[in-house]
């Protein structure tokens, strides 16, 4: 009988994928963004973004490379730390900067008083 399902990699390497897009779309706006309005909380959150997307990126292109040379080789599973070392980077940065925006327009309204 056929199985009609997909495997179960197929939708995490899809979902994989579909993060990947939004992280890189992310940080492009995040950039654009700073380079816009040259402030210290765009700045933070241009590089909390990269901070995310860069290393999913080459989280990406070392595991394909990985699996076309050396499919059997599993040594190499210490790339798999830059994922939730980017997460935790990303958060903090994003805090840093929300912080950043809070003080900016606590500054920006005693000053019209």
């Amino acid at each position: 009988m056929l199985a009609l399902t997909p495997p179960p990699h197929l939708l995490g390497g899809t979902l994989f994928d579909i993060r990947l897009a939004l992280e890189v779309i992310g940080a492009v706006f995040a950039v654009r963004l700073y380079r816009r309005c040259r402030t210290a909380p765009f700045r933070i959150l241009a590089w909390a973004f990269l901070c995310l997307a860069v290393p999913q990126v080459a989280l990406f292109a070392f595991t394909g490379v990985q699996g076309f040379l050396f499919p059997d080789d599993s040594r190499l599973f210490w790339i798999y730390w830059a994922d939730p070392i980017s997460v935790i980077t990303f958060l903090a940065l994003l805090v840093l900067s929300l912080r950043y925006f809070l003080r900016e327009h606590g500054t920006s309204t005693t000053r019209g008083v």
